[in-house]
């Protein structure tokens, strides 16, 4: 957002300007925000001798959410301002925090709506005729006020652009076309800019899905799934030398903009990356797609333990960690084949994606126990639950299970049953042996590996992101952040707890 409140330097002119008689009701609104975003970090027994004032800091943000949303969001007249948009984009992000996907989602339609309808979108274009036309009589207020609501609109745009590819929904600004700028400013990179550029590719990434629902074949969607893969190679490659480096040290906004721009990628070739499971024919796709998880799930267990309590951006972040662990669950269980030419030999994948997905998981259930740690839960659970189904090899065991991810879709991962009369006969073959009656070194390392970790086939399981609607489907807690419990099984450990609804 432009103009949000970073530090406690901003906030303080907010609260002077709260005090006097003819204070601006949308300034109160963002301090109150400002403040309780800070309150929603601190753990409960901290809070109350900080804040002897407060009684109650979860009853105290619901009391601010619910005010903001009578008096600002819902208010017709205040709303339909730039200020008014403002604030209502501002407790919008409050709202990622913990309340249920539909009422996000209808907030975000209603902003979008009251834009339109004051013209915001025709702010960019007024912008750029003050600047060809400099003879123009605009006052120096006036013209900055038109910056500020362009600004906005491309704030709006970006976060409808992205919310759209993670909801798994129809954007609300897709006949509206902004100017892409380019994200280096004056030698440095502008993370807001590259973050809009992300968001352009992620209707790319939802145009994909929509292919891939509509039975598009699959030759099409590569060609667009290329061109996507070269957009986001092209951004990358603007970022100065060393700015992909992550420290363990501390955490900065690139880092988080880094870690959206994985998921993008990583969205963008998962549908081709699923269809590659026993066949070469979408090898690229598979390798940027498992790469990316791997450095994304690195990446997360250093984010999540940096990130404050609470953070309102852990949900989206522990959403594409749980994204990425599902992928690469499927990958760690599926067979690759040997480099070794001549040996016949399958292999798993290496013990570095096992050891990923543990820290991974390990991250999340950290997680878990701090302010806003709900959603870790649930992932970590299902995490467990569909590593356990994939690690059953008995045909007449778990066969199945789907997962509801409130901002990625039904997910399910089913055992595929081999039809006899289509199963081929398997020849005798002599086995390759040494002169000494050995087998080769390489053969005895690869057979000590499939020891070790059990033998999959790679046919066997398959993962797909369902595309049927949650109305044909009969999922009426679709949109109400519900874990489905397994589908053909009981796995022991039932994901289908509810989320709650801090601010419903």
């Amino acid at each position: 957002m432009p103009r949000s409140v970073m530090t406690e330097a901003q906030m303080l002119p907010l609260w002077d300007k709260s005090q006097q008689p003819d204070a601006n009701p949308t300034d109160m609104a963002n301090l109150l925000i400002s403040f309780v975003m800070t309150i929603h970090q601190i753990p409960p027994a901290q809070l109350s001798m900080l804040l002897s004032s407060v009684q109650g800091g979860a009853s105290y943000i619901r009391q601010v959410s619910d005010a903001v949303e009578v008096a600002i969001v819902k208010d017709d007249v205040l709303a339909a301002s730039v200020d008014g948009l403002e604030a209502s984009l501002f407790w919008l992000r409050l709202q990622l925090v913990g309340t249920r996907t539909q009422k996000v989602w209808i907030s975000l339609r209603r902003i979008i709506t009251l834009a339109e309808l004051i013209g915001l979108p025709r702010a960019m274009h007024q912008l750029k005729a003050f600047d060809t036309q400099p003879e123009t009589n605009v006052s120096l207020s006036q013209r900055e006020r038109t910056k500020e609501a362009a600004e906005l609109w491309v704030s709006i745009c970006a976060v409808d652009r992205l919310a759209a590819m993670m909801f798994n929904l129809p954007l609300g600004t897709a006949s509206h076309v902004y100017v892409l700028q380019e994200p280096i400013v004056d030698g440095q990179l502008d993370t807001q800019l590259y973050l809009t550029r992300l968001a352009d590719v992620a209707c790319g990434v939802q145009n994909v899905d929509y292919l891939h629902a509509t039975g598009t074949p699959p030759s099409e969607l590569c060609e667009k799934v290329l061109r996507l893969d070269q957009q986001l190679r092209a951004l990358a490659s603007l970022a100065p030398k060393g700015w992909w480096e992550l420290s363990s040290d501390s955490i900065s906004t690139v880092h988080i903009l880094q870690y959206f721009h994985q998921y993008i990628t990583i969205r963008t070739h998962v549908q081709l990356a699923l269809k590659n499971q026993g066949n070469d024919l979408y090898a690229y796709s598979d390798l940027v797609c498992t790469e990316t998880c791997r450095d994304l799930a690195r990446r997360y267990h250093v984010l999540r333990g940096l990130l404050p309590n609470g953070f309102f951006a852990c949900r989206l972040l522990d959403l594409q960690a749980l994204t990425a662990a599902i992928f690469l669950l499927i990958k760690q269980h599926g067979l690759v084949r040997a480099v070794v030419v001549g040996t016949g030999m399958h292999v798993h994948a290496d013990t570095t994606t096992r050891l990923l997905l543990e820290r991974l998981v390990e991250a999340m259930e950290t997680g878990a126990g701090k302010p806003g740690g709900h959603f870790a839960r649930q992932a970590a659970k299902a995490i467990r639950s569909v590593a356990d189904l994939l690690k059953n090899e008995e045909p007449s065991g778990k066969e199945s299970l789907t997962l509801c991810v409130p901002l990625l879709g039904r997910i399910d991962v089913r055992r595929k049953i081999p039809q006899p009369a289509q199963r081929p006969a398997q020849p005798a073959r002599p086995d390759r042996v040494h002169p000494d009656g050995s087998p080769p070194q390489h053969a005895q390392a690869f057979q000590s590996l499939r020891q070790d970790v059990g033998h999959h086939d790679a046919a066997a399981w398959s993962m797909e992101i369902s595309s049927v609607p949650a109305f044909l489907a009969g999922d009426e807690g679709l949109g109400l952040e519900q874990w489905l419990s397994p589908g053909a099984a009981d796995l022991g450990d039932h994901i289908s707890e509810w989320y709650p609804n801090v601010y419903m």
